[in-house]
């Protein structure tokens, strides 16, 4: 594909030249433009020997110096995954580890309400980064307990899985991935494609996750698997969702042979 691309701008700009070369009277044979049109057609093919070109009034293309910028961009983004894919797992690592801990409230619906205001407002308050992920795991944690103490049974589960309310999807999530029988492959697919939420959408990969170690493709339609395979293109590179994303599919065609 590169070479198309190299041939592509090759071939415009030998062209402009052709034309100003043979137009003697609307243009000079050989002027320094043309030898700019010249230079600029060589540039796909040099980029990788040439650090500098320059032709004085005309223009100055640093190519090497382009390069670099973009590695080194390649590699700032690179770092960035790391330490997010690090955060996610400290914060998991956390959650698994608590993850016993027994609802006190009297009223685990009412208690999860607040809960998911909760994770509204820190969201919101708290900068981007393993603070903030740490502390949205731990309403997670808790929102779990609330979930265990309602039981597989919960009228509000779907309602709330296709709420606007990101605080609201979290809680129909963690409901789902303590009960993984009590929802369908389709309601936690429509949550995840229609959450703007990272966190939402890694913790519903995750109850999907869930779902098929403990039920296979029971809660799956074919619709569904073909659904969840065309998910994963539309999740950035190198994030946690876009790992358990395709490692959800990668344990389904095992499933099916």
């Amino acid at each position: 594909m590169q070479y198309v691309i190299r041939a592509a701008i090759t071939a415009v700009f030998l062209l402009a030249f052709s034309l100003r070369t043979a137009m003697p009277d609307t243009f000079s044979r050989m002027d320094v433009v043309s030898v700019a049109l010249l230079a600029v057609a060589a540039i796909p093919w040099i980029s990788e020997f040439v650090g500098k070109l320059s032709i004085p009034g005309v223009f100055e293309a640093e190519l090497r110096d382009l390069r670099r910028q973009l590695d080194d961009t390649s590699k700032q983004a690179a770092t960035a995954a790391a330490t997010a894919h690090q955060a996610e797992q400290n914060s998991e690592t956390l959650f698994l580890a608590s993850r016993n801990t027994p609802s006190a409230s009297k009223n685990p619906e009412e208690k999860l309400v607040q809960l998911a205001d909760n994770y509204i407002r820190d969201r919101g308050s708290m900068k981007s980064g393993q603070p903030r992920t740490m502390r949205m795991t731990t309403i997670f944690r808790e929102m779990v307990a609330e979930a265990e103490a309602l039981g597989a049974t919960w009228p509000a589960a779907r309602e709330w899985l296709k709420s606007p309310d990101g605080g609201k999807n979290l809680a129909a999530v963690a409901h789902a991935f303590t009960f993984p029988e009590s929802m369908p492959a389709n309601a936690l697919l429509a949550c995840l494609e229609n959450s703007t939420q990272p966190f939402v959408q890694y913790w519903a990969l995750r109850a999907l996750q869930v779902s098929i170690e403990e039920l296979e493709l029971r809660q799956f339609s074919a619709a569904d698997i073909e659904r969840m395979r065309s998910i994963v293109a539309n999740l950035p590179e190198n994030t946690d969702r876009h790992y358990l994303a395709t490692t959800i599919n990668s344990a389904i065609d095992r499933l099916l042979g």
